[in-house]
């Protein structure tokens, strides 16, 4: 059987076994779902399919009938009743929107879905597992990529007997109190959130003897390549600097085992990573609109303001919206113009708001080492901009700052846009978020 059938099939059986099992029972039961961040970029969205996996495996493997169950699973034509008898659980890996229309204007998402078929079109909405579940069952959830619930995910656990038992995530913790609340917290630097789970998962049963792994490289074999693809496109974008700190050898490693285990070699990841930068930096992309592509692979945090200025007091709740933004600036500026980036940036720079932060990236699909990468930022507070700047680390980040740059004149708005050149590429979203905290 193809690997994409399998995933298609086995997500399809999935969401049927829930409903049936949820109309057959009124209350009492407990389901399981991995729900990715707002952004839905590929390490989200195929991590949280790979780690839907692995805890549907750790969750029924102590089951007498768990190989032949999971098997069936992968059917046309699957016995729910029997899986039902059987106490069969799948985890269902959820979108984190509103609907699905994000995932499928993701070009390199949409690559790895074509190349590997993902079968992601059949991962389910959170509005679409609540219909499923009511309020009558429980639902155990793992957040992928974020570490702290979002509109939507708040939604979902209000309307629903739903809580986040786990988190598995690479960025900067959000509420610390909340994580020590949990079940299980996985948090790792990394490129990728997909590595952090397969880092955890080696280390605690290693690849070679496990059940785990061996279901997963004989049923999905495709789906471990696409995250090979995922962990490496992530760190492809580092200099040679970048390179030396300690994950990113440790997911040269990973690598290294995850190709040796479904046959994936080098050549044939480096033709699929140069087709998935192709697809990302595609200029097709502004054929959208700029509001579209804002919100592709977008992010907001909540922060306490930690000191006074003309907008905030202390201990006040600010808001940041970061959006990362595939293709040089020239190449926005001259897609949209001026005018109507800041239109949109003002869009975002609500009451809450303490800043807009837009990040520019085009990577040489030849030379990593060749990348652009600019962040334009407005914020009211000027000095709030000094802050962020200072904190920066010039000699692991080395950056050019340009004060109210002139290239975002325009005549509709008087406000100033400030810019940062990371000169060497080190400069990821991941690592500017830390950094704007520890100064907010």
């Amino acid at each position: 059987m193809e690997s994409g059938q399998a995933i298609l099939r086995y997500l399809t059986n999935a969401k049927h076994l829930m409903a049936k099992s949820s109309s057959a029972m009124e209350t009492g039961l407990k389901f399981y779902a991995v729900v990715g961040n707002t952004g839905c970029d590929p390490d989200s969205i195929v991590g949280s399919l790979l780690t839907s996996f692995i805890q549907t495996l750790q969750i029924n493997s102590n089951h007498q009938t768990f190989t032949k169950d999971f098997d069936m699973m992968f059917t046309s034509d699957p016995d729910l009743e029997l899986l039902i008898l059987h106490r069969f659980k799948p985890v269902l890996p959820l979108v984190n929107s509103g609907n699905k229309d994000i995932i499928k204007s993701k070009r390199d998402l949409g690559y790895l879905n074509s190349a590997f078929r993902l079968g992601i079109d059949e991962m389910m909405t959170l509005g679409e597992m609540q219909a499923l579940t009511g309020c009558k069952h429980e639902v155990d959830l793992t957040l992928f990529d974020f570490n702290y619930p979002n509109d939507l995910v708040k939604k979902f656990l209000s309307d629903s007997k739903g809580r986040v038992t786990t988190v598995i995530d690479h960025h900067s913790i959000a509420d610390q109190a909340f994580i020590d609340r949990l079940d299980k917290a996985m948090i790792e630097d990394s490129a990728s959130c997909v590595s952090v789970v397969l880092q955890q998962f080696r280390k605690q049963s290693g690849f070679g003897d496990s059940t785990v792994m061996q279901k997963l490289s004989s049923h999905l074999p495709e789906l471990i390549k696409a995250s090979c693809c995922v962990i490496d496109f992530d760190s492809f974008q580092f200099a040679i600097k970048e390179k030396n700190v300690r994950w990113w050898q440790k997911d040269q490693d990973l690598l290294i085992d995850l190709q040796a285990l479904v046959g994936y070699s080098d050549a044939a990841k480096q033709a699929d990573l140069k087709r998935m930068m192709v697809a990302q930096y595609s200029e097709e992309q502004f054929q959208s609109s700029l509001d579209q592509l804002l919100t592709l692979d977008s992010k907001s945090y909540d922060y306490d303001v930690n000191y006074q200025d003309g907008k905030f007091n202390k201990s006040d709740e600010a808001s940041i919206f970061y959006s990362v933004l595939p293709n040089t600036i020239e190449g926005y500026i001259n897609a949209f113009g001026v005018t109507e980036i800041k239109e949109c940036m003002a869009k975002y720079m609500t009451d809450r708001s303490k800043a807009v932060v837009l990040m520019f990236m085009y990577v040489d699909l030849d030379n990593a080492s060749k990348c652009q990468k600019k962040v334009a930022i407005h914020c009211d507070d000027e000095s709030f901009f000094d802050r962020i700047v200072a904190a920066i680390d010039r000699d692991q980040y080395p950056i050019a700052v340009v004060k109210n740059d002139k290239s975002f004149d325009d005549q509709k708005h008087d406000f100033a846009v400030h810019t940062i050149d990371s000169l060497s590429c080190n400069l990821s979203r991941k690592v500017l978020e830390k950094i704007i905290r520890s100064v907010v």
